[in-house]
């Protein structure tokens, strides 16, 4: 059977759409208002044998009671495989997430999950509540989760990157913490909670803007990841130096099998030291194909020069199986 796909640019061409054998919706609109939410979830309702959804509604203000009814609709689409939410700068809180997110029981057909509430207010409250809920989803293949600018603090997202341990087979794990408030005790505690993971092929974990310092005790572990080939790290803009490139460069000069590596350490306290340390554990590193590291500009004094750019550039050059190169480093 042929499958019947129905992408939409905006709200008003969703509405007069026939919802009849579809089984994949894709809308993305912004500043539809209360009536438009209202004319939305009343034709979305219309929908039951969904197998792929895609929302992306943004710049709006959503009460409780409408996200509620948005949150039937979604569970009650039992063919469901892949599900993609994205609900940026709608002025949801905590009581919002749990309106939206209380209606999910065991879920075993969906394998693709993302979660996007960014620019919101969830707080701490909003965070744990989400991740009680996402262990309502038993088979899990994909899980990209973002929340940034919601004031979450370490111990909630702590929380919510343990209640991942259920899934067994997850292989891509996407957290998008930036502008929030981890600190360091949070992020070692979500570097032990994803650690436990074993079947992670592609990991990107962005905590940028989250007054991190260096910890002596950080661990990854990525050499427990046996399946890694993509990972993605960016600390930008909090207060990391040298020793953080060490603990970073240490663990990965174990890892045989990742081809993709990007580092963003934007914003941050570290000298060519570090840089220098942190490129001397990557040649050791045989199968890199990929590699995008972005290291400027920066805070302080930890200037690099233009001479000692040059040489750090000329011995990434010289990885082995290298075939695309970004390099950033800034005066």
């Amino acid at each position: 059977m042929q499958r019947q796909q129905n992408q939409f640019a905006n709200l008003e061409n969703f509405l007069n759409s026939s919802p009849s054998n579809k089984s994949d919706l894709q809308l993305c609109e912004t500043r539809i208002g209360a009536y438009g939410i209202y004319c939305l979830i009343n034709t979305l309702s219309k929908y039951d044998s969904l197998q792929n959804l895609k929302l992306e509604l943004g710049d709006d203000h959503f009460i409780d009671e409408y996200v509620s009814q948005l949150g039937q609709i979604v569970a009650k689409q039992t063919n469901l495989q892949n599900l993609s939410l994205k609900l940026y700068n709608n002025e949801l809180g905590s009581q919002g997430v749990q309106a939206l997110f209380s209606q999910f029981e065991d879920n075993i057909s969906v394998s693709s999950l993302s979660i996007s509430i960014g620019l919101n207010k969830i707080g701490d409250q909003g965070a744990l509540f989400l991740g009680q809920r996402i262990q309502a989803f038993k088979n899990l293949q994909s899980l990209k989760i973002c929340l940034p600018s919601n004031n979450i603090g370490g111990k909630s997202a702590i929380a919510l990157c343990q209640a991942l341990k259920n899934n067994a087979n997850l292989s891509t794990l996407i957290l998008y913490f930036g502008r929030n408030e981890i600190g360091d005790s949070g992020l070692q505690g979500i570097a032990q909670a994803i650690g436990k993971f074993n079947t992670l092929s592609t990991v990107k974990l962005k905590l940028g803007k989250n007054c991190i310092e260096t910890e002596k005790d950080l661990y990854f572990g990525f050499t427990k990841y046996i399946n890694l080939n993509i990972l993605e790290l960016d600390f930008s803009w909090n207060n990391l130096d040298d020793q953080f490139t060490h603990i970073i460069g240490s663990d990965l000069k174990n890892c045989q099998y990742i081809y993709s590596l990007t580092i963003r350490l934007t914003g941050n306290n570290i000298t060519v030291l570090g840089v220098s340390d942190l490129i001397s554990n990557l040649e050791v590193c045989p199968n890199i194909i990929s590699l995008t590291l972005d290291l400027g500009p920066h805070h302080g004094q930890a200037k690099y020069g233009f001479v000692n750019n040059l040489k750090l550039k000329k011995r990434l050059l010289k990885l082995k199986n290298l075939v695309n190169l970004s390099f950033k480093i800034f005066e």
